[in-house]
């Protein structure tokens, strides 16, 4: 696996100084799949690079993304006033943080990324409210103040699709 390890820190230093594109370093169609579901929990948060977690496959030689840290579901249209560190929400138009403007500035990124936000329109949010509704019950247990999951996730398909 030590082979594996440095194979994908020598692509990553590669990418972070610009010597080779995200398409040659990453797998594009996961990253966009990552970056819509970050979208429409309305949560940039496991998008930090100090929250992202890699996996390199040795089948196809590229870095994928593992989805880590999901912090809240909230609202997206409420979500660019309440983080600063975003000057846009939508992760194909931050211009900081660095590695995410560098990772879109590929536009086989930007093309993966709406292609997966597409994808969500027939996104069925009652069927995934059913899937975690033993979660959603305990996040409710522990805080009474616990907003209406399904809701904000309709809401913010509803903006999505208003955005495409």
């Amino acid at each position: 696996l030590e082979k594996y390890c440095n194979c994908a820190k020598q692509m990553l230093d590669s990418f972070i100084k610009g010597k080779q594109s995200a398409r040659k370093i990453f797998d594009l169609d996961l990253f966009g799949k990552y970056f819509a579901i970050n979208t429409l929990f309305g949560n940039q948060h496991p998008s930090y690079l100090t929250n992202l977690r890699f996996y390199y496959n040795p089948k196809t030689k590229l870095i994928e993304p593992i989805g880590y840290d999901m912090e809240r579901i909230r609202y997206l249209k409420d979500a660019v006033n309440s983080d600063p560190h975003w000057e846009n929400f939508w992760p194909n138009k931050v211009t900081n943080p660095q590695f995410i403007s560098q990772l879109f500035s590929d536009s086989l990124m930007n093309t993966s990324y709406i292609n997966a936000l597409k994808s969500l329109k027939n996104f069925n949010i009652g069927e995934l409210s059913n899937e975690f509704k033993a979660e959603i019950t305990r996040s409710k247990h522990w805080d009474y103040e616990t907003p209406d999951y399904t809701d904000i996730l309709k809401a913010n398909l509803i903006e999505i699709n208003s955005v495409l």
